[in-house]
């Protein structure tokens, strides 16, 4: 008996799809941009100046903010915040905001641990005070290993991303609507 055609058709799609070989594309998830307009500072002790600098957000999957900024030699670094635990990270900018205006106020400098916020894989976004001089200080974040501790990005060369109280309350914004599953473009944009 003959095989109608059909049937060849049947069994050759069939056969593509269960061996391989059909050529089926698939688009592995990006990052989206987002415009956004934060800022991190490079500071140099030895010099004693800093620079700013453009940091970038993305989104992933809708359940990620990717910040991205200039690492080490000018590559890239990332500091991923997840859905999950962006109200951590919004406690964790509010309380360098509230020590920023004590220490501002005192003319106090200080370094000092805030909080370690889940990330992803294992990782966790660290969040530090540190003071430049009396009345200048900058929140420090980086991403760490749960395995190697707070010293894990250092160790690693990993530059931690540093920003003054204007970009922390912007970023503070972003994290709050991103925990509440609110749209991420820039608010100044009045035509989103």
């Amino acid at each position: 008996m003959k095989p109608l055609p059909s049937q060849s058709l049947i069994f050759l799609l069939f056969l593509f799809v269960t061996t391989g070989t059909a050529p089926v594309t698939v688009a592995a998830a990006q990052p989206k941009p987002i415009a956004y307009n934060l800022a991190g500072i490079l500071y140099s002790s030895d010099t004693q100046k800093s620079e700013s600098y453009p940091i970038f957000v993305k989104i992933y999957k809708n359940d990620q903010v990717h910040l991205v900024y200039r690492g080490q030699s000018g590559s890239d670094s990332i500091l991923i915040f997840i859905r999950k635990t962006a109200g951590d990270a919004v406690g964790a900018i509010e309380k360098f905001l509230e020590w920023e205006r004590l220490a501002t106020s005192r003319k106090e400098t200080l370094s000092k641990k805030i909080a370690s916020v889940g990330s992803v894989s294992g990782a966790y976004v660290y969040f530090g005070f540190r003071s430049i001089e009396a009345e200048r200080h900058v929140l420090v974040m980086g991403i760490r290993s749960k395995l190697l501790g707070d010293s894990s990005g250092a160790a690693s060369g990993i530059v931690d991303a540093m920003m003054d109280r204007e970009n922390a309350g912007k970023l503070r914004n972003l994290l709050v609507r991103f925990s509440k599953g609110e749209s991420l473009d820039d608010p100044s944009d009045v035509y989103r």
